[in-house]
């Protein structure tokens, strides 16, 4: 087992995403976000190796900062001429493992120990987004864009039965059967390289990774495990101190004052020499 971490910045670059901070306000914030991330994992899991996989400027970036990774892996163009599936990246990461990993957004901190059970689960993501009202007029938006297969056929069934549709989160995203994870992602891959136009809406990115994957799992009977339990359906993950046995800053959490305010003290209190590296580097004037 491995941990990992990645980024890509010519999608950002593309979209003009950078210097907003991938979706925080700017890149310190995300530095911090990430050296934050980092340094939970190394924290609860000390003898398992973190692997950072990225374009040569995430790898320039992590390097910048400090982080002691046990290997940086560099991938040429992930994602690029597909800025708006902006999450292609990750994906391309997630079919180019050969062991057992688990994936971590940058903006995602572990609050305890991942007992064994989810450790050598078959998949692991972080929670089960299933019934989410966005589900559908995400896939609504971009299904017909995409060519018939099994996956695509099978949601579209759902669709016409008024199902719900399966769907993950992958805050945390990976596992043991490497074998399901990478046709799991050739498929989506083919999916992409067949699309007419790479020009599509961002929903695409959250169709193909949430949705899609969690389509391809439930029909080849694939088990998938998550971390956060069903009683904790719908934790607030902007609250640091949250009970949820995770943290994951999603959508405008990564600009709220007061999160944020909670992120710079942690990470200034807890690791300092890391929180003025990353001042130094991209912090304000």
């Amino acid at each position: 087992m491995k941990f990992l971490h990645s980024i890509s910045f010519a999608p950002a670059h593309a979209k003009g995403n950078v210097r907003e901070g991938f979706g925080f306000n700017n890149l310190f914030d995300f530095a911090l976000s990430l050296i934050l991330s980092f340094q939970s994992l190394k924290k609860y899991h000390p003898n398992i190796p973190i692997e950072f996989w990225g374009d040569q400027e995430g790898v320039d970036f992590v390097q910048s900062i400090g982080l002691p990774y046990e290997q940086l892996n560099i991938i040429d163009d992930l994602g690029t001429g597909y800025e708006n599936i902006w999450s292609l990246g990750k994906m391309q990461v997630f079919r180019l493992q050969d062991e057992a990993f688990l994936h971590f957004d940058n903006d995602f901190f572990l609050k305890g120990k991942l007992d064994d059970a989810l450790l050598n689960a078959d998949i692991l993501t972080q929670n089960n987004d299933m019934g989410n009202g966005f589900n559908l007029p995400t896939t609504k938006q971009v299904i017909d864009l995409l060519q018939e297969e099994d996956t695509i056929v099978s949601i579209k069934n759902r669709i016409r039965n008024k199902q719900k549709l399966r769907a993950y989160n992958f805050g945390v995203f990976g596992g043991n059967n490497i074998e399901a994870i990478q046709n799991c992602f050739d498929e989506v891959f083919e999916l992409v390289e067949n699309l007419a136009s790479p020009n599509v809406d961002w929903c695409m990115t959250v169709f193909l990774e949430q949705i899609y994957s969690a389509e391809y799992f439930a029909l080849n009977n694939v088990e998938v495990s998550t971390v956060i339990p069903s009683n904790f359906a719908n934790p607030n993950y902007g609250q640091l101190e949250s009970e949820a046995p995770i943290i994951h800053l999603i959508g405008h959490a990564k600009k709220n004052e007061a999160i944020l305010a909670d992120l710079h003290k942690k990470v200034k209190t807890d690791y300092p020499a890391f929180y003025q590296k990353a001042k130094a580097l991209y912090g304000k004037a």
